[in-house]
């Protein structure tokens, strides 16, 4: 839609935040490898939205216009992609309350409709290697994500700093 960022409107918002922000970046233009080469460029194919990304972008709540606008144009690309478990975990957060989101089935049917992002299935390869990572993160479905954009060979959205310490290429944007 012209004039409107984000992904088209949905009924929910968020309760409160998901996570603190990482510490930017040198030059605030994403996240860095490990080695410090800088991810996000022409080469990378596909980026993998963590759940607080999909939530903050699918609710336009969160993200700054300009990290949204960038979204936006990766799925229209159809270089945007979400793990099947996070709407799983969006579930869950609704449950608890933590996101208001009263239909979490019609909110992922209508948003996957209308924008044209892809949802990735992890496999059983997907979900072992998840359970050999190193636990630097406690919770498991983070592990998964994370070994889901490993094994796809996508750049991970996510602010989550404990995310960050896995070996995958993040990019986010304040």
């Amino acid at each position: 839609m012209p004039g409107r960022r984000g992904p088209p409107p949905g009924p929910g918002r968020l309760a409160r935040r998901h996570d603190p922000p990482a510490a930017p970046d040198r030059a605030g233009r994403g996240s860095l490898r490990p080695h410090g080469r800088p991810v996000g460029g022409q080469g990378v194919k596909r980026y993998l939205l963590d759940t607080h990304a999909l939530v903050f972008w699918s609710l336009g709540e969160g993200l700054s216009p300009r990290f949204a606008t960038r979204l936006d144009r990766l799925c229209r690309a159809g270089r945007l992609a979400v793990s099947a478990v996070s709407f799983w975990e969006t579930a869950l957060l609704a449950q608890k309350g933590r996101i208001e989101l009263p239909d979490v089935a019609g909110w992922k049917d209508e948003l996957v409709r209308a924008s044209g992002l892809a949802v990735l299935t992890p496999d059983a390869d997907v979900m072992i290697a998840s359970a050999l990572l190193p636990p630097l993160h406690k919770d498991p479905m983070d592990r998964l994500i994370v070994a889901h954009a490993l094994a796809k060979g996508a750049v991970l959205v996510s602010r989550d700093a404990l995310v960050r310490r896995y070996p995958v290429p993040t990019l986010w944007l304040d």
